[in-house]
């Protein structure tokens, strides 16, 4: 718990430091006393809108992910082998875990092997598969990917990335999407195409993220690889190594990058980039996660 704290509060203090930096550098002291604005004022209010938007995403981060990724909630209307056969494996690994509840299980639609889980607490989380992990997993594979999403859960770091991430999409995301429509590019992303809006919401949040919360960014994003490592680790003593590095080894595939709010952090896999730039990612590279695996 004292890491996800820590985690937070590096990450409040970041953006809020980025304020002072902007402050004292430009200075924008001259232009206060000429608004008759108090830049004590403005602070807090800037701190008030990260703790904000981090209570907000941690909150509703099962429910935003789940509608962008057209997640299908479990119980189905309909009948479905691949469902059924996904549910016992859940029941199986939550008992291997000696876990006390489930989560919520859903299915989404995509040939990727994938998984991610959201929510404040087990009870009201999601773990979400993709349709294509669910057919092409046998049972142990699929057993050790539900059980590493879920042990990620346990250790605690997904409360506190969903909080760090929401004070950094609070001022960016939202910032980030109504620039991009004056831009004059549309915000939709269908599962076929990409849009030029992706590129120019990609463009100006690295740039808010540079001007408005740059510290408070760099922990997040280590703060994110740091644990998805510190989760292979826990994954490696129960389900073995071996096994493990079998199915990191099938993540790798052709699928168009494709990216969902509030839970591009907690992905097994998260969205795929240049090779030049995989250390941009909030996961780090396969390749790198398999060389960290005990022998």
């Amino acid at each position: 718990m004292l890491r996800q704290i820590l985690g937070s509060l590096l990450t409040f203090v970041g953006i809020m430091g980025t304020f002072v930096f902007w402050y004292e550098v430009i200075p924008l002291a001259p232009h206060f006393a000429e608004w008759d604005r108090n830049p004590e004022n403005v602070l807090i209010m800037l701190a008030i809108w990260a703790l904000v938007g981090g209570f907000s995403c941690l909150f509703m981060s099962r429910h935003i992910a789940n509608w962008a990724m057209r997640v299908d909630l479990l119980p189905l209307d309909q009948v479905d082998a691949d469902v059924a056969r996904a549910e016992a494996v859940l029941k199986k690994t939550v008992t291997r875990l000696k876990l006390a509840r489930a989560p919520q299980l859903g299915i989404y639609e995509q040939p990727e092997i994938n998984a991610y889980i959201a929510g404040f607490s087990l009870k009201n989380s999601t773990l979400v598969l993709s349709r294509g992990a669910v057919q092409n997993l046998n049972e142990d594979e699929l057993e050790i990917l539900m059980g590493r999403e879920l042990l990620h859960f346990k250790s605690g770091d997904l409360i506190g990335l969903a909080f760090m991430e929401g004070m950094i999409f609070a001022f960016t995301l939202y910032v980030a999407r109504m620039l991009a429509f004056l831009m004059g590019t549309s915000l939709r992303q269908t599962e076929e195409e990409a849009t030029s809006s992706d590129f120019a919401e990609l463009f100006v949040t690295g740039g808010l993220i540079l001007i408005l919360t740059l510290p408070g960014a760099i922990v997040f994003w280590w703060f994110s690889r740091a644990s998805a490592l510190r989760a292979d680790q826990r994954v490696a003593a129960v389900f073995g190594s071996a096994p493990y590095r079998a199915l990191l080894a099938r993540l790798p595939g052709g699928q168009p990058p494709r990216r969902e709010i509030f839970s591009d952090a907690f992905k097994l896999q998260s969205r795929r980039y240049p090779a030049f730039l995989s250390w941009m990612t909030l996961q780090p590279d396969v390749s790198l996660r398999t060389k960290r695996l005990p022998v």
